[in-house]
């Protein structure tokens, strides 16, 4: 038996050829044979209750752990094809959808309160079958003693509170950090708010010093000195630039990112 699963494991794609029907000959049913199941019972391109067409279906197995396979071009993306496996699996009331391609197998089970696209129970990928843990797992789900007798559904029970743990504990860390970064953008807008109203005040300022110096040289009827054109208001880009310099800001500074995004905003304007 282990060197028919080093087999299948380390076929490369010269060997196999890119088709479903290939990676259905080589990998799928010598893959269902080492488990136990005989050939006489896989139906392949078995027809479902509303039309569809399944790959290959196990059949003499009891009504409530059914398996059906959807089998895909070697490289073909497994993701795009959840789609349809769930429909076969539903129309048939299937126990385990099996989607495979030909460097992974995936192992579905419709799980309670979870969207079938979450009831992912395990993804393996063929070169690792030689792995026991690996084997293992896929021997737990789809050896046909386990299915026979039925241990197959303790194994989803077991698979299904993990996964549940796992997504309540994803979803409570998602709660906490995006209020962490939703106060965090808070923070940013106001920061942004505060810079741009004290920006607006110096321009104010520097504007009455300009008018100012302007009055004291108009009364001797004179020209203000060339110098007092420095006095007016910088720009955002000339305000973090002096901020800089002075080793106040740093470029990965949040307040260097606002000023400058200030600028950009008024350079649009």
């Amino acid at each position: 038996m282990k060197q028919s699963i080093e087999r299948i494991a380390k076929l490369k794609e010269r060997d196999i050829s890119p088709t479903e029907e290939d990676i259905k000959q080589k990998i799928i049913v010598p893959l269902l044979k080492i488990l136990g199941h005989k050939t006489e019972n896989l139906v392949f391109d078995y027809n479902t209750r509303r039309g569809g067409k399944i790959d290959v279906f196990i059949k003499n197995l009891p009504p409530d752990c059914e398996v059906i396979i959807d089998i895909r071009n070697y490289d073909e993306n497994l993701n795009d094809c959840i789609k349809q496996i769930r429909q076969y699996t539903f129309d048939e009331d299937a126990l385990l959808a099996i989607l495979v391609n030909g460097l992974e197998i995936k192992i579905y089970s419709p799980l309670k309160g979870i969207g079938f696209e979450r009831s992912l129970l395990y993804s393996i990928e063929r070169q690792k079958l030689t792995n026991s843990k690996w084997w293992s797992i896929i021997s737990e789900f789809l050896d046909i003693k386990n299915l026979q007798n039925r241990n197959v559904i303790k194994a989803i029970e077991k698979r299904e509170k993990e996964i549940k743990e796992a997504l309540f504990s994803e979803e409570h860390l998602r709660q906490e950090y995006e209020e962490n970064i939703e106060g965090v953008y808070n923070e940013m807008k106001t920061l942004k708010e505060e810079i741009e109203r004290l920006n607006r005040k110096n321009e104010v300022f520097a504007k009455k010093l300009k008018n100012n110096i302007s009055q004291i040289w108009d009364a001797l009827e004179l020209p203000p000195p060339s110098d007092t054109t420095i006095l007016g208001p910088m720009s955002a880009k000339e305000k973090v630039t002096h901020l800089e310099k002075e080793g106040l800001v740093s470029q990965d500074n949040e307040i260097y990112k606002i000023y400058r995004g200030i600028d950009r905003d008024r350079n649009n304007e």
